[in-house]
């Protein structure tokens, strides 16, 4: 059993509610700065995200390339978003 099972039914709402939010930020950021924004292999240059020691690897160029590193999701940049409330 998940912490989901034992909430009530307005503590279940906001739970869902909650992750409605994250869900939409996350999209915004992924649209609007790249989905290495998300990344754990991220580096900034001139406010600019891109993988670790490639510039030319931008926008989520990782994913369809092959190569590594491949995108991993960085869970405090997601809090970060959760928190954004």
């Amino acid at each position: 059993m998940t912490d989901a099972d034992h909430y009530s039914r307005p503590e279940r709402f906001t739970e869902l509610q909650q992750a409605r939010r994250v869900s939409k930020r996350m999209k915004a950021v992924k649209r609007n700065e790249g989905l290495c924004a998300l990344c754990v292999h991220r580096e900034t240059t001139f406010g600019l995200h891109h993988c670790t020691n490639r510039m030319d690897r931008r926008f989520g160029q990782c994913e369809m390339d092959g190569q590594k590193p491949k995108f991993e999701v960085d869970t405090t940049a997601v809090e970060a978003l959760r928190d954004a409330a």
